[in-house]
C-alpha cells in the first residue's frame, strides 16, 4: 500500500442463477482490478443456461465455485461469506461490476480510517447492454436524522467481516431486501463512512428480480419496518421516525400498486399512508391521488375499496403484516 503496509485481503462473493448474458462482466470487472490480494468466490444456484460455461473459463482465478441448487439469494450469499478469510468482504451480484481500481481504493480508506466499519459510495445506473445511463449519487448517514437506508447502494458496500461477529450474517427470511435489513443492522451499532466516488455500476433491467417484483419488494421493506419498531430492543431514538417510515412504505405499495392497476389496493395503502401521518401537506396530494384513482376504478373493485376501508376503521389502524420474527434478535448473540 502508499503507506508500506500489506494489503489487506478481500473476499468477493457473487450469487448467480441463469445470469449467463452478464455474469462474464461481472468477472471480469473483478479479476481485472489487478488487486495483489483478492479472494473471490461464485455460488451459483445450478443455473441452466451458460452460466457454467463462462464460470469455468475462469475458475483458476477464483478461490471457489461451486454450482447447486440454494435457498435463495441471501442464502447463495451467505454461503460464500462463511467461506470468506478476507478482512474486507462484499457482495457483487452477477449482472453488476465494479468500476477499475475499485478495490484498491476501498482498501486505502479502510487503512486510513481504522474507526471506519462499513463504506460505501456511488454507482452508475446502466442498462442491459452496459451503456451508462446516469451516475446515482448517495450521501451520509446520520442516524440522529432519519433510518431510511435506501441511499446506500448495495453494488458500492464494502466492510470489515469482523461485522460478521457483531451482527451476524443476511437475513435469509427475506428475498428482496435482505441488503437494506442488513445495513439497518449495521448502522445500530456500527460506523458507516460514505466517500463521494463512483465504485460500482448497477444493471437496470426487466429481467432485475427488484424491479420485476416491485410490490413483493416494497412490502418486504413494510414488514422490515414494521419489525424493527415493534421490537422492544430498538434505541429509543430510533422509534421517532416510526411515522415517517411507515408513511412512506404505505405510499411506496400504493404507487406500486397503481402501476399494476390495482387500484382498489392503491387508494387503501393511500389512506394508510394517510392516516400514519395526517397532519403533513403531502396528506392533501394523497388523498387527491385517492379520488383521481377511485374514479378510474371499475364499480366492483370501489366496493372492495369501502368493504376493505370499512374494516380498516372499526379494527384500528393496527399492523397488517405479521410482526414475525423480532428484528433485534438477528443481531449477533441474541
Amino acid at each position: 500500500m502508499p503507506n508500506g503496509s500489506h494489503w489487506p485481503k478481500i473476499s468477493i462473493v457473487t450469487p448467480s442463477l441463469n445470469q449467463g448474458v452478464f455474469i462474464e462482466e461481472t468477472i471480469r470487472s473483478v479479476l481485472l482490478q489487478g488487486y495483489p490480494d483478492l479472494e473471490y468466490i461464485i455460488i451459483d444456484g445450478g443455473s441452466k443456461d451458460h452460466s457454467i460455461e463462462i464460470i469455468r473459463k475462469y475458475e483458476n482465478w477464483l478461490a471457489y465455485w461451486v454450482s447447486e441448487p440454494d435457498e435463495g439469494q441471501a442464502h447463495a450469499i451467505n454461503k460464500g461469506f462463511k467461506r470468506a478469510s478476507g478482512r474486507l468482504v462484499a457482495w457483487l451480484n452477477s449482472d453488476d461490476s465494479y468500476l477499475p481500481q475499485t478495490l484498491s481504493c476501498i482498501a486505502n480508506v479502510f487503512s486510513s480510517h481504522p474507526e471506519i466499519e462499513m463504506i460505501y459510495g456511488d454507482i452508475y445506473l446502466i442498462d442491459a447492454e452496459s451503456a451508462h445511463l446516469r451516475l446515482l449519487t448517495s450521501h451520509d448517514f446520520d442516524k440522529e436524522k432519519g433510518i431510511r437506508l435506501t441511499f446506500v447502494p448495495q453494488p458500492a458496500s464494502f466492510w470489515r467481516t469482523i461485522l460478521f461477529e457483531k451482527v451476524g450474517h443476511l437475513n435469509e427470511s427475506y428475498h428482496y431486501i435482505f441488503d437494506l435489513e442488513y445495513w439497518v443492522r449495521v448502522s445500530l451499532i456500527c460506523r458507516m463512512m460514505y466517500i463521494k466516488s463512483p465504485l460500482a455500476n448497477f444493471r437496470v433491467h426487466e429481467k432485475a428480480k427488484t424491479q420485476a417484483y416491485q410490490i413483493s419488494t416494497t412490502l418486504e421493506g413494510l414488514l422490515l419496518y414494521k419489525r424493527l419498531f415493534s421490537d422492544p430492543r430498538t434505541p429509543k431514538h430510533i422509534l421517532k421516525f416510526k411515522r415517517d417510515e411507515l408513511r412512506h412504505w404505505y405510499e411506496r405499495l400504493g404507487l406500486n400498486y397503481v402501476d399494476e392497476g390495482l387500484r382498489a389496493k392503491a387508494c387503501l395503502s393511500f389512506v394508510k399512508s394517510i392516516l400514519t401521518q395526517p397532519w403533513r401537506p403531502r396528506s392533501l396530494i394523497l388523498a387527491a391521488r385517492i379520488f383521481d384513482t377511485l374514479f378510474a376504478t371499475h364499480l366492483a373493485e370501489r366496493k372492495s375499496f369501502w368493504r376493505k376501508l370499512k374494516k380498516l376503521f372499526s379494527h384500528g389502524t393496527q399492523e397488517d403484516l405479521a410482526h414475525g420474527t423480532s428484528f433485534c434478535s438477528k443481531m449477533k448473540g441474541h
